[in-house]
């Protein structure tokens, strides 16, 4: 008979390694106790003294601060305000120890809001001339109308809104209407009571009477609280009642043909033609 012999195994006495990670013995040591060599030290300690002799040179040295602001590209307004603009940009801060007389930390984010709630313009572009001046270039707006109200005359957009202030001089211009405000709404958040579609139409009139400026002379046009209408008062003569909604070639080519045919000498001393029904014309 065989006689079957349990043989016990000692595991406690077996080493045990995984064939995936090798340590090195001897004098290299683990991974953990790994430690720089005096070269290496050399090495980080130079890294990390370039570049904070880096950022210390680009944002902290006197080298990149501020001399210089040109403004380039305005007309109507003036130049000097806008470099006040950026000189009160400029002595902001930035971040904890920033300061945007540094080149680099002007806020241009900041300083173009600050821009654009005080002007209305069509474009506006900040350049940073390394290593020390700072470049603005606006394009402005060319203005749809010139707008009075209350005494006040302003410029304004295609849509309305006020471009810039203006005087008596500069407001009237060839180049577009001077439209006055009779109405009971006034200019709310720089923008003038008038829609897009009015604006349109006074300023195609306006264009239009060009061919006929040597009779009939625009003052200017009225715009008040009547649907639909614009008023044309002619410089020597009565004022003149459009209809937005209607042909504006028919209803110029009435105008013409009244001052022309019925009227003639007597054209001037009426006090108003309502153009706005028709074929029908009243005046008086």
């Amino acid at each position: 008979m065989l006689n079957w012999r349990r043989k016990k195994f000692n595991y406690y006495r077996k080493e045990y390694s995984n064939p995936f990670f090798h340590h090195r013995r001897g004098g290299g040591g683990s991974f953990n106790d790994a430690r720089l060599s005096w070269r290496g030290k050399l090495i980080l300690a130079f890294s990390i003294l370039l570049v904070g002799s880096g950022v210390w040179f680009f944002y902290f040295s006197n080298f990149f601060v501020i001399a210089s602001v040109k403004v380039e590209g305005t007309v109507r307004t003036p130049s000097a305000d806008i470099e006040n603009l950026a000189q009160d940009q400029i002595q902001k801060r930035r971040f904890i120890f920033g300061s945007q007389k540094n080149i680099f930390l002007f806020d241009k984010a900041d300083f173009l809001n600050s821009i654009n709630e005080q002007y209305n313009f069509q474009n506006v572009s900040v350049k940073r001339g390394i290593p020390r001046t700072l470049y603005i270039n606006i394009k402005e707006k060319e203005p749809k109308a010139a707008w009075l109200e209350d005494g006040n005359y302003y410029l304004i957009d295609e849509g309305g809104k006020v471009i810039d202030t203006s005087d008596q001089t500069g407001a009237v211009s060839d180049k577009y209407p001077l439209i006055e405000n009779k109405g009971n709404q006034k200019i709310t958040l720089k923008i003038a009571n008038i829609s897009k579609e009015i604006l349109n139409f006074t300023s195609d009139l306006f264009n239009m009477m060009k061919q006929y400026q040597d009779f009939l002379k625009i003052g200017r046009f009225v715009k008040d609280d009547d649907v639909d209408t614009i008023k044309m008062q002619l410089a020597n003569g009565p004022a003149v009642y459009f209809n937005t909604k209607a042909d504006l070639k028919k209803q110029v080519d009435k105008m013409v043909a009244l001052y022309k045919d019925e009227l003639k000498n007597d054209f001037n001393k009426k006090t108003y033609l309502d153009l706005r029904y028709g074929d029908m014309i009243y005046y008086r």
